[in-house]
C-alpha cells in the first residue's frame, strides 16, 4: 500500500466535463500514490433531487415537469462526458433510479409527508451517480479508480484503486457551525482512519491570504501556519477556515492544505503542527 491523500470536494464542481477534468488533473499532479476525494452532499443545482420531495409533499403541479427536466439534466451530462459503453452502463443506473425515484413521489404525493430517510436516500442516490460518473471517465482515462459509501470505508479499510470516490451520509462535528453537507469534516476524520499523508480542503471562495485582495492588492497568500494559528485566525474571521473540520486531523497530527477551487496550480496553504507563520503580516 502506498501513500494516501484525502480531499474534500463539492460535487457541485464536478458536474461538469471540466470538472471532471480538473479532478483528473489534481489526481496526476498528486505526489501520493492513492488519491481519495470525498464528495460533499449536491444541493441547488440542476441535478439535485431532494427539492422535488417538496413539490410532492405541496402538490405542486409542477413535480412531473421538474422531475422531467432533472432527468434531461443528467442524461445530458453523462452524454456529454461519457461514450459507449462507459456512458450506457451510467445511465442505466440513472434511469432505473428515476424510476425508484417516481414511485417515492407518488407516496410522498398521497401522504404528504417526507421522512429524513426518504430525503438521505435522494442524496446518496444523486451522490452515488457523481461518483460513478467520476470512476467511469476516470477509467476512461486509463486510471483505476472505483467508488464506495463513506459509512463502508470508515471501517478501516484501506482503498485498493488508486483513485476512490466517497459519498453517502457524511459525519459533521457535534454542534456544528458548518454549513450543513460540508465534506471537510468527514475528509479530515477520514484521513486519520487511513492514516493519510494529507487532506486537502478544496474551497470555492478563494486562497487564504494576508489581507483582503479587493482592499489591497498586494496581498498575500499565506504558505503555511500552525495548528493554533490556523484556529486563531478562523476567529477574526478567515472564511475558508473551519476550525471544527481541522480537529480529527490536528488529533492524528496529519497536515492540512487549503485550495481553492478557482486555481488548481497554486498549492494553497498548508496547516501542521509547527507551520511557518512568516506571511501572517507581511504585505
Amino acid at each position: 500500500m502506498g501513500s494516501i491523500r484525502v480531499h474534500a470536494v463539492e460535487s457541485s464542481n464536478l458536474v461538469s466535463k471540466e470538472g471532471c477534468e480538473k479532478l483528473v488533473r489534481i489526481f496526476r499532479h498528486a505526489k501520493e500514490t492513492h488519491q481519495v476525494f470525498v464528495l460533499a452532499p449536491l444541493r441547488d443545482t440542476e441535478f439535485e433531487l431532494a427539492s422535488l420531495l417538496a413539490c410532492a409533499k405541496e402538490h405542486d403541479e409542477r413535480l412531473w415537469s421538474m422531475q422531467e427536466q432533472r432527468f434531461s439534466s443528467w442524461t445530458e451530462l453523462v452524454e456529454t462526458i461519457l461514450t459507449v459503453p462507459a456512458g450506457r452502463n451510467v445511465l442505466e443506473r440513472i434511469k432505473h433510479g428515476f424510476a425508484d425515484i417516481e414511485d417515492i413521489l407518488r407516496s410522498v404525493w398521497l401522504v404528504e409527508e417526507v421522512s429524513s430517510g426518504v430525503q438521505r436516500y435522494l442524496e446518496k442516490l444523486c451522490d452515488s451517480w457523481i461518483a460513478d460518473l467520476l470512476c467511469h471517465y476516470a477509467t476512461t482515462q486509463g486510471i483505476a479508480a472505483d467508488l464506495v459509501e463513506y459509512s463502508a470505508l470508515a471501517v478501516g479499510s484501506a482503498p485498493s484503486q488508486r483513485l476512490l470516490v466517497v459519498y453517502g451520509q457524511l459525519p459533521q462535528p457535534e454542534g456544528s457551525m458548518l454549513r450543513d453537507g460540508r465534506s471537510e469534516y468527514a475528509a479530515s476524520q477520514l484521513a486519520g482512519i487511513l492514516k493519510a499523508e494529507g487532506v486537502t480542503f478544496w474551497n470555492n471562495t478563494s486562497l487564504l491570504k494576508n489581507a483582503d485582495s479587493n482592499e489591497v492588492p498586494s496581498a498575500l497568500v499565506i504558505r503555511s501556519l500552525s495548528y493554533s494559528e490556523a484556529t486563531e485566525l478562523s476567529f477574526f474571521g478567515a472564511p475558508v477556515i473551519h476550525p471544527q473540520a481541522l480537529l480529527p486531523a490536528i488529533n492524528e497530527s496529519i497536515n492540512v492544505q487549503l485550495r481553492w477551487w478557482g486555481d488548481e496550480n497554486d498549492e494553497g496553504t498548508i496547516i501542521s503542527k509547527d507551520g511557518n507563520g512568516e506571511q501572517l503580516n507581511k504585505v
